[in-house]
Formats: C-alpha cells, sequence, structure tokens
C-alpha cells in the first residue's frame, strides 16, 4: 500500500493518514528514520526523545512505559530525578549528595567546609569545634574551648590522663588537679612529671641544688671531711656522710664503705667535726660519736668500735659544738668550758698528763676566768695538738709541739694550755695535721709550724715556731686546715696553699703550693672545711662541692680518681 505517493510505502507501526505516513500510538520517528519505533519499550529509541538507554550512566538497558530504567551503582546515584541523564551525582565525592541523594557535607554547623571521601561526609571544622560524634548531620558538635571531655582535640579527656584526680578544661587546655607526688610540669598530658625529684622537689620547677627530702630541697650548709670520709649537714639538719666505713665511721650501722652520701643513723639534726677515722657531731645539744673507738675518742667508756652514733658519757646536753682530732675529741659546752677524751700521749687532752681518757676530762684549766667573764668561743683539734679561741679574741693551744705547732716557739710537747699570738686580737683558728694558722679581727692571718709542704703559706718550706704572717693573703674568712694543707675563702673565691699531692689545692694540678693559689672558676662558696688531704665547699645554692685524694670515696662523686679540682658531690 502506498501513501501519497506511488513510491511510498509506511512501514510497519505506520497508517497513512491523509497522505502522510503517521505512526501509531506508542510509536514515534526517531533520528529522521521514517521507521516507526516502540518509544514505550525500544531500549535503543526510550522515550519521546528515543534515547538509546545502554548510554546513559547507571541505565541498565531496558526501555518501560517511555523511561529508560535506571538501576545505579558504582557510586552513582540519580538524585535530581530525570532519568534523561543517567546517575548523574557521584555519592563517592559528590560533597552536596554523599553516600546517599541530598546528604550534604555544606553549611554544617561550626564547619568550615566539608568534602566527601569514600561516600561519608568529612567535615572540616572551625579552630575551636570539633566533630567527635564523626556523625556530621549535626556538624562540628563539641566546642574545643571548654568541654572536659574533648579538650583542645576530639576525646581528650582531661580526667583520664596520667596521675589525675580531677581535670577542667578551659581555652582548650586542661588544668589539672594531680595525685599526690605528681605534677603537670611539661606539654605531656597528664600529671606526668613525678615529684620529689632535685628538678622538681614538691613542685614543678622547684630545683634542688643537693637534694629534694619529702617535700623540701634539703640543700647541703656545712661539710667537714676528715682524712678517709667526709660529712655534711643539710638544711634539714639531717646528716649524711661518705667515704671509708672500716670502722663504722660513716654511722649508718654497718662497715660497707659509701662511694656517696648516706644518711647517719638517728642523726635528724646535727653539726659535725670529722676526724681520720671517727665522726662527732652535737645533736640538739647533746655530743655524739661514732667509728674508731681504739684510743677511747668515742668518750663511751670503752674501746669497742661503734657503726652508729652514741652519745658520750656526761654530755648528753649543753654541749655548743665538738672538734675531732686524729684519735682524740673536745666539746665546746654552753658554759664556755672545754672537755676532751682519747688518745693523750701528747697532752692533746690539755690536762697536764699523758693519760688516755676513755670519758670527758674534767674542764681544761686555764680557758674559763669567772672574775672576767673570759670563756672559750671556738675549738679546733688537729692531728694531736688542740686550740682554743677565747671570748677576749686570745688563744690557746696545747698538746704535740715536735713541729712547733704550738706556736710559742718551741718545739716540745705542752700539756697544758699556752697563750700564742700575743697582743693580737684573734677571731677564728685551725688546726691540722701539724700546723696551726689564725685570723685576726683585722683580716689577717698567721700560721705556724710543720712547713714541709708549703702549708703556712709564707712562700717558704721553712717550720716556723712563732706565728707568721701570710703577706698575700688579703682579708679572708676564717682559714681552714687539712693535713697538710690550708685553705681560706675571700669573697667567695677559695684560695688554697700547702701539699697538693693528690690535688687537694685545687687548681687542677698536683704540685706543692707553698703561696696562697686561687681556685680556678669556683665562686660564691659559702661555706669551706679541709681535712686529710681533701677540701669541701657549700656554694650559694646548697651543692656540695669537695676535691683531693679519692682512694676510698671521700670525695662523693661515686668514684676513687683523684680530683684536682672542685668536683660535685652526688646528691643524697
Amino acid at each position: 500500500m502506498y501513501c501519497g505517493t506511488c513510491d511510498v510505502s509506511c512501514g510497519a507501526n505506520a497508517t497513512c493518514v491523509d497522505g502522510f505516513c503517521a505512526c501509531k500510538d506508542g510509536f514515534e520517528v526517531c533520528n529522521s528514520e521514517y521507521a516507526c519505533f516502540d518509544v514505550q519499550t525500544d531500549e535503543y529509541h526510550c522515550g519521546a526523545d528515543c534515547i538509546a538507554c545502554h548510554t546513559l550512566a547507571g541505565a541498565s538497558g531496558s526501555c518501560t512505559d517511555g523511561a529508560c530504567d535506571l538501576v545505579c551503582g558504582g557510586g552513582l546515584e540519580d538524585c535530581d530525578g530525570d532519568w534523561r541523564n543517567g546517575c548523574e551525582a557521584s555519592a563517592w565525592a559528590n560533597p552536596q549528595h554523599c553516600g546517599a541523594c541530598n546528604n550534604s557535607c555544606l553549611n554544617r554547623a561550626n564547619a568550615v567546609s566539608g568534602y566527601c571521601l569514600s561516600e561519608a561526609c568529612v567535615l572540616e571544622c572551625a579552630s575551636t569545634h570539633g566533630n567527635c560524634d564523626n556523625t556530621h548531620t549535626n556538624g562540628c558538635e563539641v566546642d574545643l574551648r571548654n568541654n572536659a571531655q574533648h579538650c583542645g582535640a576530639c576525646n581528650f579527656a582531661c580526667a583520664v590522663q596520667p596521675h589525675v584526680v580531677t581535670g577542667t578544661c578551659s581555652a582548650a587546655s586542661c588544668t589539672y588537679t594531680c595525685a599526690s607526688g605528681w605534677g603537670n610540669c611539661t606539654s605531656a598530658p597528664g600529671c606526668e612529671t613525678q615529684l620529689g625529684t632535685d628538678n622538681h622537689c614538691a613542685a614543678c620547677g622547684n630545683q634542688c641544688d643537693w637534694g629534694c627530702e619529702g617535700s623540701a630541697c634539703d640543700d647541703g650548709v656545712a661539710v667537714a671531711p676528715g682524712m678517709s670520709h667526709a660529712c655534711a649537714i643539710r638544711e634539714s639538719g639531717r646528716l649524711v656522710c661518705w667515704g671509708a666505713n672500716t670502722a663504722g665511721q660513716i654511722g649508718d650501722g654497718t662497715m660497707t664503705q659509701r662511694p656517696t652520701p648516706v644518711p647517719v643513723s638517728s642523726m635528724a639534726s646535727g653539726v659535725t667535726s670529722v676526724g681520720n677515722n671517727h665522726t662527732c657531731a652535737v645533736q640538739n645539744g647533746a655530743a655524739r660519736c661514732w667509728g674508731d673507738n681504739t684510743y677511747g675518742q668515742l668518750g663511751v667508756g670503752s674501746t669497742t668500735d661503734q657503726d652508729m652514733p652514741v652519745t658520750v658519757s656526761n654530755l648528753s646536753s649543753g654541749v655548743a659544738a665538738i672538734a675531732v682530732g686524729a684519735e682524740h675529741s673536745c666539746a665546746l659546752l654552753t658554759s664556755g668550758y672545754v672537755r676532751c677524751w682519747g688518745y693523750n700521749e701528747f697532752g692533746q687532752l690539755g690536762d697536764g698528763t699523758a693519760t688516755q681518757r676513755n670519758t670527758p676530762n674534767p674542764p681544761v684549766p686555764g680557758l674559763v676566768d669567772t672574775t672576767t667573764g673570759r670563756r672559750a668561743i671556738a675549738i679546733a683539734a688537729g692531728g694531736l695538738h688542740t686550740c682554743a679561741l677565747l671570748s677576749d679574741a686570745t688563744i690557746r693551744c696545747w698538746g704535740q709541739g715536735s713541729y712547733a705547732q704550738i706556736g710559742n716557739g718551741q718545739t716540745s710537747t705542752v700539756r697544758s694550755p699556752v697563750q700564742v699570738l700575743s697582743g693580737v686580737a684573734v677571731s677564728s683558728i685551725a688546726t691540722g695535721g701539724h700546723h696551726t694558722c689564725a685570723r685576726t679581727t683585722a683580716g689577717a692571718v698567721y700560721c705556724w709550724g710543720d712547713n714541709t709542704y708549703g702549708q703556712l703559706g709564707d712562700g717558704t718550706y721553712s717550720r716556723r715556731s712563732s706565728p707568721t704572717l701570710i703577706s698575700s693573703l688579703s682579708s679572708p674568712d676564717g682559714p681552714t686546715a687539712g693535713a697538710f694543707h690550708t685553705c681560706a675563702r675571700t669573697s667567695g673565691n677559695v684560695r688554697c696553699w700547702g701539699n697538693n699531692q693528690y690535688g687537694s689545692i685545687g687548681d687542677g694540678t698536683v704540685t706543692n703550693r707553698p703561696i696562697p693559689t686561687l681556685v680556678p672558676s669556683f665562686s660564691g662558696v659559702t661555706a669551706l672545711s679541709a681535712g686529710g688531704y681533701n677540701t669541701c665547699a657549700v656554694l650559694s645554692g646548697g651543692a656540695v662541692r669537695c676535691w683531693g685524694w679519692n682512694a676510698v670515696y671521700q670525695v662523693g662523686d661515686g668514684t676513687r680518681t683523684n680530683r684536682p679540682a672542685p668536683t660535685p658531690v652526688a646528691a643524697p
């Protein structure tokens, strides 16, 4: 059948109407083709626009009722409802349709921006807020500035940090209430620092120069070296010792040598003077001694060594100071009298005899004058001699004189006190192994006795039987004497002279020095003491330094290496 002209034939699904071919209902002419296609079901000519369904993103390839059937996948969605452009939205990356149509990552509360990653919204929160529940629908819901469960960052809970009792949040920073003994001393979270250490004693940054004891610094205030050990008093009054302990002179209940300071048993307070192999201290007015007792120098009525402090017989009160020689001891009483005990072969007890005393003698005669009120105000015990400074600024000495250490112009033993340095007002005294020194109230220093190593400081090695002025020493504090060397403080600095075999001068050498020699790069000294072949000092902050002989740990640095320059003593 022809339509309109002899050579035109309407194809299938078309009819001739008024001389023209027309598609039947549900059929359309597509792409200028004369054929009529079923746009209701033809997947290649679907809908009025004759769309090929298989070309659409996410389409299944079938046509139903004039529309391509869409089966979106691969992270695509048909979010505009128009099947003609297929599954046009990427649920993987589209911030407005993230994971599902209309699931927007944008314009969320307290978020600066948002983006879609793997079908999940990622919010870029304002610096003050956080998306702590990981749900984008409520935005960045937490104010990180004041939320103790999310302080400064999501899930940073103030109260659950190490050693924290409670925690609050302010300005995005936790404020902690720390458990006892702990502090928030660094930028690390929580109370990360254990207190009670030298760098953080009781509080963060509270630094101790020589040890923390409980809740307070307990630095050094005084130090006293002996021949083979040393002791120091701490701010609390506690006494610590270190070095050799062959006779129990450390006082810790053992005879084990101690490379570093250890507490002395039962000595919570004390003022100490140290001898060769025994130790004495004043504690609450009582004289207490321990260590070697070969000659009764502990004063307890026997010659048995003691490895812990024992109270000296009849001196349980009224003691102001104590001095320890090689094998004898003397106590200065608050009444101004002096009592001595121990080895006495050379009359060093001052009782006019050579009899050894295992308990304190009666007061040394000739020191106290009740008529004038004169009394002893300081004592010093040397190797085998003793001296006392009296309240009238005069001094008395007694004991061995074979090295001229008495200072009376002779080299004989003196068993009772004799006056030395007459006509000069004296403010302090020091006794060494075989020499003696004194400081006058005018600031001059005189020394006398053995000078084998230059310990008199007069530039020679000649023995002096009478006090000799050290002209090169200007306005020092009171001198202190070791076995064969002497030291003095001058404006916080230290000068030493004499034997330097083990470095006791502190100038970095082992060369004997016959004149006062500056200890280099060492200042701020508040206390100084020489003993044996060692010297020790306390610095203004409370740190303790020692130098010299160290064969049995008497420097206290944990080694047995001699130290020719000031060396830190380990904190107790």
